[in-house]
């Protein structure tokens, strides 16, 4: 019997969200290879970890130096699991100089921020990105992008999406739940997203809005509700246990994103998708290649037409049906977790090929934090903190992923590095610009 080769994952984290279920969906599925998880820091949110540690995969949480030397060096594969995490940032800035073959596993686009440089990317022997959207990196040139081809593939980040109960009845209820599942941070669910809300109940006063998620970042959504008086069609579940049965009740899923997010694999859609539910998103990014037509899902062209087919959907059981009955048959047939783990298997099998080699990523990240929370921005995002005072205040728009709590944000940076100088500099300048809320703005 051929020995199983020895895969080692290094990520930031685990956790229950994408990376967590990314990670585990693969290591659980793929048992041709021998899985090693190693988290940089303690995780928080153990339940994806947890189904690791019972199946007998081997996890390592905040590991000293020698160790993750050592791993790297008996390892077959480093996977590098990418996001631009702060601490992913520093490991990879101070990376052991051991011989090893590398693949970079993007969890995010890589077009907006937390922006994928062909530099830093190049320097893998190979990339599983999570979405074919990533190809649409405006900054690449022609060859760079021929390159970038020619050593990569999409991987999705999956988890094992497992559906007891599927919708079967589609009745024309006299309330019709439109639920969200997701994150309420501005640089995720699209800016208009109350306005969006406000608009279908005009239209039809027999809708409510189911919200599932971390309640402690929506205040400001509920703000604007508030402000809207549209407060009593709202109800707020925050994080739920089971969050298939909240799927199950409901009958539109509506996923309206900001232009600029970073999201890619979107499990939360696939697992509507295979539900039944009816999912209505924005024509944009990864959401496109998701949702191919209203065979499988409405994409919307714009805001008014994301009202407009939402409403039509809120009236029409049998539209709801026909959506949903072939978004639930897509989704059976595009992503399996089979066959993204038998190209996951592939891609190892070419890259066994590849002779290892020591790898110095400082060389395109930097040495330092700031340097690291730079190397991954777009060249107008660095304006606004390398431009100077006069450039800094000509800036008309701060994508508002900078100002986040985390999401590699500047203050996530410096809830880790509140001694790099540079900065506190940019934390000073992006404090002064947010100051007029105005500037908060993604142009959608």
């Amino acid at each position: 019997m051929e020995e199983k080769k020895k895969i080692l994952h290094i990520t930031g984290y685990m956790g229950d969200a994408g990376i967590g279920k990314a990670i585990s969906g693969m290591v659980l599925n793929d048992l041709e290879n021998e899985h090693i998880i190693l988290c940089l820091e303690k995780t928080i949110n153990r339940n994806e970890m947890e189904k690791c540690i019972n199946n007998k995969i081997c996890v390592i949480e905040s590991p000293e130096r020698k160790t993750v030397k050592s791993e790297i060096e008996n390892a077959d594969i480093v996977i590098i699991h990418w996001w631009q995490y702060p601490l992913m940032c520093e490991f990879l800035a101070d990376f052991p100089m051991v011989e090893c073959r590398t693949i970079l596993w993007s969890h995010v686009s890589g077009c907006n921020y937390p922006f994928l440089s062909f530099d830093f990317a190049n320097k893998f022997d190979y990339i599983f990105f999570t979405s074919p959207f990533s190809y649409e990196n405006t900054i690449w040139n022609d060859y760079q992008l021929r390159t970038i081809k020619q050593k990569s593939e999409i991987v999705y980040g999956l988890s094992d999406i497992k559906i007891e109960k599927v919708k079967k009845e589609y009745s024309n209820n006299k309330i019709i739940t439109i639920i969200y599942v997701g994150t309420f941070t501005k640089s995720k669910i699209n800016g208009c997203f109350s306005e969006i809300c406000n608009a279908i109940i005009e239209n039809n006063k027999n809708v409510r809005f189911v919200m599932l998620g971390d309640d402690e970042r929506a205040g400001w959504l509920k703000k604007r509700i508030s402000e809207l008086e549209i407060n009593e069609y709202f109800e707020w579940k925050g994080f739920v246990n089971n969050v298939y049965d909240e799927l199950y009740n409901a009958d539109i899923f509506l996923y309206p994103l900001n232009p600029f997010h970073f999201g890619t694999t979107e499990n939360v859609i696939l697992e509507a998708m295979a539900m039944g539910l009816p999912v209505i998103a924005l024509k944009q990014n990864a959401e496109k290649y998701i949702i191919e037509s209203e065979d499988n899902g409405i994409l919307a062209d714009d805001i008014a037409d994301i009202i407009r087919w939402t409403i039509r959907l809120s009236e029409d059981s049998d539209l709801r049906e026909r959506v949903g009955k072939s978004a639930r048959k897509s989704f059976k047939e595009r992503f399996s977790i089979y066959d993204n783990v038998k190209v996951f298997r592939n891609a190892i099998n070419h890259c066994l090929e590849i002779k290892k080699s020591q790898k110095n990523f400082a060389d395109v990240i930097g040495k330092s934090p700031h340097e690291w929370f730079i190397s991954a921005m777009l060249p107008e995002n660095k304006e606004l903190f390398l431009g100077g005072e006069e450039t800094n205040t000509t800036i008309k728009r701060i994508p508002y992923i900078f100002c986040e709590k985390t999401k590699s944000s500047i203050y996530h940076f410096m809830s880790y590095y509140d001694c790099d100088n540079e900065l506190k500099k940019y934390e000073k300048i992006l404090d002064e610009l947010i100051k007029n809320d105005d500037l908060l703005s993604e142009r959608i």
